[in-house]
């Protein structure tokens, strides 16, 4: 089955308004197994739509609609479809009562202006508006699905989601991993040869903030198990988990192992703490996260002696191991992280350039001790450096544990 998308909307062709709905339609139906291989996005204009559809149902069997079925007069995706089809649409005398009862029950005066909302072909299924006046719906004309919803995704996730079930679908399975210190391009070169050797495994490959998700889909269990494991073998030194998200791997990690957790942070400023808290259940285990911006306070709430600081400065080792060390002392949390180093754009040195980062994790009375050069703005590297130390904390007690 190969499906397209079709958004309608000035304010979504004019930036005004996010095109969430492409993306939650496309993920639903990618984990069903149905293609998606075209988006297309355009304005409110009866020409604009009627091309659309002649365009896309010449090679997909397939089309979601979303927006223009409400009461106004740019809202006019109804009535552009059917002109685009040959279909006929007729009011439907139960529908538009139903309309009435709305505003009626809202103590709202009722216009003409909505009767458009309750038009309707003999091929439609009316797909009910749960938090909203216009229904989606669907057919079926010349061996073409259509379903047609309103714009606001408030009111057509619901509705989409009962439409999906009505489609006819084999069984499909995923997996996923996820791979830390390794480049994109790197990462190709070393698995290309699995693209051959799994040919019903669809292998996605993911950029992240920090890492690389590959997820696997199939609708054969056994080659994208096998195909897993091949790619677990390839990548021992920079697998993580297997999941598409390892910060909830990780928090879930230390709530069953019961292992609490604190961080002092200089140039992250509290954003490791903070992927940290993002996670639900994460107030088990996260006990308390230090921002120790300036040397003052690395002094004042880590005890990092002054005269360290002044031999090898707030950037290096030797600070991280005190900062971590005095973050023990004041916690006692199981894993104490500390962070430091310069995220820029100014600050940097030839010695210390921009993005040079230093990590401590105390552990079980050990130190372990990281170092990073990250590339980027300001914020990216930020970025890049809170969820490194949690991907190699994580990663480590692994191994450990």
């Amino acid at each position: 089955m190969k499906c397209a998308i079709l958004s309608i909307g000035n304010e979504v062709v004019e930036g005004f308004v996010l095109n969430s709905n492409a993306t939650y339609f496309a993920s639903k139906l990618n984990e069903l197994g149905i293609k998606v291989n075209k988006h297309l996005t355009i304005i409110d204009t009866e020409t604009e739509i009627i091309a659309a559809i002649d365009y896309l149902n010449k090679d997909h069997n397939l089309i979601i609609v979303s927006g223009g079925l409400g009461p106004t007069g740019d809202d006019i995706t109804k009535e552009s479809i059917a002109k685009a089809l040959g279909l006929t649409l007729k009011i439907d005398e139960h529908e538009l009562q139903k309309l009435k009862d709305f505003f009626k029950m809202r103590n709202y005066n009722y216009s003409s202006v909505n009767d458009k909302q309750a038009l309707y072909s003999e091929l439609d299924t009316i797909l009910i508006n749960q938090n909203g006046t216009a229904n989606g719906y669907y057919f079926t004309k010349d061996q073409v699905v259509y379903c047609v919803l309103p714009g606001p995704p408030i009111e057509n996730r619901t509705m989409f989601d009962s439409f999906v079930k009505t489609l006819s679908t084999e069984e499909v399975f995923e997996k996923d991993l996820y791979l830390i210190n390794i480049g994109e391009s790197n990462a190709e070169a070393t698995m290309k040869h699995l693209y051959q050797k799994y040919p019903q495994v669809y292998i996605g490959c993911y950029m992240q903030d920090f890492g690389i998700n590959y997820r696997l889909k199939s609708t054969n269990k056994q080659q994208i198990e096998a195909c897993f494991l091949d790619l677990k073998t390839i990548f021992k030194d920079n697998y993580l988990c297997a999941s598409k998200d390892p910060l909830a791997d990780f928090v879930n990690f230390l709530i069953a192992n019961n292992i609490t957790i604190s961080f002092a942070e200089s140039c992250t400023a509290g954003l490791a703490a903070s992927f940290i808290a993002s996670i639900p259940g994460s107030s088990h285990i996260l006990k308390e996260s230090i921002i120790t911006y300036s040397n003052e306070a690395k002094q004042k709430y880590l005890k990092v002696p002054l005269d360290l600081l002044n031999n090898y400065g707030a950037v290096s080792q030797e600070c991280a191991q005190a900062m971590a060390q005095g973050l023990f002392e004041k916690t006692n949390s199981d894993l104490c992280i500390a962070i430091t180093g310069i995220a820029g754009p100014d600050g940097g040195s030839t010695t210390k350039p921009v993005g040079l980062v230093h990590f401590v994790l105390h552990y079980k009375n050990k130190n372990y001790y990281f170092v990073q050069n990250f590339i980027g703005q300001r914020n990216l590297i930020r970025t890049r450096a809170a969820k490194s130390i949690i991907f190699e904390t994580y990663r480590l007690l692994q191994q450990t544990i």
